[in-house]
């Protein structure tokens, strides 16, 4: 690191905030000009961003404060919340939400200084502050001090940095398409009523031999329950708790934000759930749909299907996932937080196809879930190692 200089963010990056044309003016929006917000990086975990929920159009962009930026721009949510980052694939504007960083070619790469804003953001955070909220200020963003390598070692380390990010993104993108394929799958057969291009025949609306049943006799409903926590000996063991926020974009569980201890899952063994269980947000958040991939507990807020037989968990899955608009539905009332209480949810009609139909789906799908959970365990490895060297290698603790 001997050869590394100080300087500070504005000394090598022009910084611009974002703007929201008038949403009075319908003339303003839908046009071509993708317009993020902090909204729209939640959740995100590709480096590159293209668009958002909305556009804007060139009447819109002229009429605001909002300026069109350039490809490679970083950008950083400044506030509600601060930290989400991505790197502009095309031109496109964000609101009011973001401090934009554009570099300055010959003294900074925009991958490094987007690994690096990675590496400071909880920093940036706590110096952040505001009346009313937490704001990163240009002011702020501009006096951030850096010590930088040559261009030469910056491109080094963002490429080796970029290359678990590109493996990364490549078996996310491969899971969203193997997942398709399995849901097209199920759409044919269990909603439009053909199987390898034939039409079943119809009783009642319905294929012969199918029927109409509950979710309890697919399987063994369980509703979730969180030890006492004046007992901490009940948390911080290994064993999975699983919480709505854990459930957020996952098919598969493979970590959550809170443990158990076998003292605390024996405290209330009837909860446990095995590996192969279907886990489903019933409260706040509806609808939430995922598998364990091991012993677990969950709180309250979900009810977890243990099929009666392992050749049921993919039909299970897409049935469950595609009745969660109308768990959102049942589960509204009013100003009340939504509720979908056990016994409602164990005794909502499902399909029940015939069990020569329910195996050869397994058998087609099957090995797509398997590769889509190997692929999500790559993909953890993957970020850990990205995560353990990235402040490694902003700190020239390790060098190329």
């Amino acid at each position: 690191m001997n050869n590394w200089k100080g300087t500070t963010l504005g000394e090598i990056c022009k910084i611009l905030s974002g703007s929201t044309p008038s949403t009075k003016d319908t003339g303003f929006w839908d046009g071509n000009i993708s317009w993020i917000t902090p909204k729209d990086l939640s959740g995100y975990d590709n480096v590159f961003i293209e668009r958002g929920e909305r556009n804007i159009t060139d009447k819109g962009l002229k009429n605001s404060s909002a300026q069109l930026l350039p490809v490679n721009t970083v950008l950083f949510s400044s506030r509600a919340p601060i930290g989400y980052i991505a790197i502009a694939k095309r031109e496109l504007t964000t609101n009011q939400g973001f401090k934009n960083i554009i570099c300055d070619e010959k003294k900074t790469h925009f991958k490094f200084i987007y690994y690096w804003l990675k590496n400071r953001s909880d920093y940036i955070e706590k110096l952040s502050s505001g009346s009313t909220f937490s704001e990163a200020s240009a002011t702020l963003m501009r006096s951030l001090e850096i010590n930088l390598p040559s261009i030469e070692e910056q491109k080094q380390i963002a490429a080796m940095l970029s290359s678990l990010d590109d493996k990364i993104e490549l078996l996310r993108k491969q899971n969203e398409t193997l997942e398709k394929i399995a849901q097209g799958v199920f759409k044919e057969w269990f909603v439009n009523f053909k199987i390898d291009g034939k039409k079943l025949k119809l009783k009642n609306g319905i294929p012969e031999e199918w029927k109409v049943g509950k979710i309890y006799e697919t399987g063994k409903v369980v509703c979730g329950k969180t030890p006492s926590k004046e007992n901490t000996d009940y948390f911080g063991g290994k064993i999975p708790f699983i919480k709505i926020p854990d459930m957020h974009g996952q098919m598969f569980l493979l970590k959550t934000i809170d443990k158990l201890s076998k003292n605390g899952a024996d405290s209330q063994k009837t909860k446990t759930i095995p590996k192969n269980s279907i886990c489903v947000s019933c409260i706040a958040t509806v609808g939430l749909v995922s598998i364990t991939t091991e012993d677990s507990q969950t709180n309250q807020q979900i009810n977890s299907v243990v099929p009666n037989d392992e050749y049921l968990l993919e039909y299970l899955y897409f049935s469950l996932k595609s009745i969660s608009g109308f768990l959102n539905s049942i589960g509204s009332s009013g100003t009340t937080t939504a509720n979908v209480n056990t016994g409602t949810f164990m005794n909502l009609e499902i399909l029940i196809p015939a069990e020569e139909h329910l195996l050869l789906f397994h058998k087609n799908t099957v090995a797509m879930f398997s590769k889509i959970k190997d692929n999500n365990f790559q993909i953890q490895t993957l970020s850990r190692l990205r995560d353990t060297l990235l402040p490694k290698l902003m700190s020239g603790e390790i060098t190329i």
